[in-house]
């Protein structure tokens, strides 16, 4: 923000503090309620079971059969659809389980994809952080589902062959259940797909191989996409405004290059694409994401589609080029199924940029390569910090440090707000001391005014000598608010994209989920009572009607604000009231003793 011109005719100094604070409050608000991402205007709702699962009633498709899967990039047949040739036999619908600490899967030969994906906390994390929120406000406690299915499209993790090779992505396969591994195989006259996905015993990360085989006598172009579509609901999705809570935001999201790609639910049903090399590309929730990213390097691209019934959906291409006759060609994709935790975002994809195996939660991948694919696939990109990516990181590693020593991550941001005023402890001085001296000058300001009241320019070289006569800064006052509005913007953005503090209670018979408001708006209240105690201990400058107003309004607007705003930005500025209430009694007796002696 640009604060004031002195130069400029200015009326008094306390006017422009308060116009300062009123504009970097719109702007904060401004940017918290109308720069995130907008809810959608409404739409069907998915009728989901006790796991979250919308139920799948389509009837068995043969291996020929093919979904109406948008293409990123594919030759199709006969207007879009592609066309292969049915299989010798019928083959009946089928699902296998597998559970380790950290999911319960469930597939099916639909596809030889995920029909279900119930994410738990693996022995790492508390419970309760894999309970959904929404899903669980009017009854039992829902586990975290991260696989959304609808009647008319694939499942996710579904794979459809292009080109001069075809297979659709509701395809029948065959299936064959391990103890830590499915394969499926689907065939047609002219090619077999051979599907293979390996699970972590305790982990998010699980992998699916894709063998082709060319079956037919003549070399063949073919293109392979694997698709994650997502059923969402749009009550899900309700929220925000000047004084509500955000949305509960999901998203279809690709990472090519280094540019994340994006497609809420906005009911305008399109499809983008994107060329690559694509890093990953899935569903994004808030707090939790199913990702699919390529385990090598060449031929990729993604594409985004919102179809219609509030579905989105994400994939990834690979283009085979042209497979001979009798020729195999192997492509291995990686899959994460689990919460958006930075540091576990960052494990997997080091495993993966090393080419180790699977790896469980908590041990650290190897630092050199094991002679498998080596490529990153950047998954803590998925974590979406906007503008503010620098400022949330060092806030989150700050308070990760703290909420190490005293578990609590409310404490961690009380300890936070200390730190940061400490280390504004110098500026809150110069603060105290423009102010002071600002209230000193005002009646020689007056005299000014009135003497000069035709004259701007002379009254403006006056008040500008007087004020270095004296060694007055008249924008002193506003540094510590500047400094703090980007930190209050960080934090916020850091509460609302860190499964770190995701159902981090404060005091669970009161907070029990930081990333919430406070369910008895207790601690906004509060917060405004400290802000008027702190404006009231402000030296008043300037005309005292004026003061007294904004003395008022201003912690009744904040109040109002926070009303619904998460509760850990709420702690943090009522800590830093507290702070500022003791700093500022602390800086008036140390002045006063310093007048005296002089």
């Amino acid at each position: 923000m640009t604060p004031p011109n002195p130069l400029e005719n200015p009326g008094d100094q306390q006017k422009r503090l308060l116009l300062t604070i009123v504009v970097s409050t719109i702007l904060m608000v401004v940017y918290m309620q109308f720069f995130a991402p907008k809810p959608p205007e409404g739409g069907e709702a998915a009728a989901a079971d006790a796991g979250g699962q919308v139920q799948a009633q389509a009837p068995a498709a043969d291996a020929g059969a093919a979904a109406e899967l948008p293409m990123a990039a594919a030759e199709q047949a006969d207007g879009g659809q592609p066309a292969v040739a049915p299989p010798a036999e019928q083959i009946a619908a089928a699902t296998a389980e597998l559970e380790t600490p950290a999911q319960r899967l469930t597939f099916s030969n639909r596809g030889a994809a995920l029909s279900s994906a119930v994410i738990k906390d693996g022995d790492k994390w508390k419970a309760s952080k894999f309970v959904s929120r929404e899903k669980s406000k009017a009854g039992e406690p829902v586990q975290e589902q991260l696989v959304h299915t609808h009647p008319n499209q694939p499942y996710p993790v579904s794979t459809q062959v292009s080109g001069d090779l075809k297979l659709g992505a509701e395809a029948m396969y065959s299936m064959e259940k391990g103890q830590d591994e499915v394969t499926f195989t689907a065939s047609t006259p002219e090619l077999t797909l051979t599907k293979r996905y390996r699970i972590n015993p305790n982990g998010y990360e699980l992998r699916v191989e894709h063998k082709l085989t060319n079956k037919s006598a003549s070399a063949k172009k073919a293109k392979l996409a694997v698709v994650y579509p997502a059923q969402v609901d749009p009550a899900t999705q309700g929220g925000g405004g000047m004084f509500n809570p955000p949305p509960e935001l999901s998203q279809a999201i690709c990472r090519h290059g280094t540019s994340n790609e994006t497609m809420p639910l906005k009911k305008e049903q399109k499809t983008e694409s994107f060329a690559g090399p694509v890093k990953f590309a899935g569903f994004d929730e808030r707090y939790f994401a199913g990702l699919i990213f390529p385990r090598f390097a060449e031929g990729t691209s993604c594409s985004l589609s919102e179809l219609p019934g509030g579905q989105l959906s994400a994939q990834i291409e690979a283009d085979l080029g042209e497979v001979r006759p009798g020729e195999t060609v192997t492509r291995e994709f990686g899959i994460y199924l689990g919460p958006k935790a930075h540091e576990e975002l960052q494990r997997v994809s080091k495993e993966n940029e090393v080419g180790a195996g699977l790896l469980p939660l908590g041990q650290e991948p190897p630092a050199s390569a094991q002679g498998g694919p080596a490529i990153d696939p950047e998954l803590a990109h998925s974590i979406d910090f906007g503008w503010w990516a620098v400022i949330c990181r060092i806030l989150l590693d700050v308070m990760k440090l703290f909420q190490k020593a005293v578990v609590n991550w409310g404490v961690a941001i009380i300890l936070l707000t200390i730190l940061v005023k400490a280390l504004l402890y110098p500026l809150s001085v110069k603060q105290m001391e423009s102010m002071e001296a600002m209230k000193k000058l005002q009646p020689q300001l007056e005299v000014l005014k009135k003497k000069y009241e035709k004259d701007k320019d002379k009254f403006n070289q006056e008040q500008m000598r007087l004020f270095q006569e004296n060694k007055v800064n008249p924008f002193g006052g506003c540094l510590p608010l500047l400094v703090q509005m980007p930190v209050w913007i960080a934090l916020y953005r850091t509460l609302q994209s860190s499964f770190e503090l995701y159902r981090e209670p404060l005091l669970p018979f009161w907070i029990h989920d930081l990333t919430l408001h406070d369910p008895y708006y207790i601690l906004p209240i509060v917060m405004g009572i400290t802000m008027f105690i702190t404006q009231k201990m402000q030296p008043q400058m300037g005309d005292p009607t004026q003061a007294k107003i904004m003395l008022y309004m201003m912690p009744v607007f904040f109040t109002f604000i926070m009303l619904n705003l998460p509760a850990g930005l709420t702690l943090y500025i009522f800590t830093n009231n507290l702070l500022s209430i003791a700093q500022q009694k602390y800086l008036q007796r140390r002045m006063r003793l310093k007048a005296a002696k002089a």
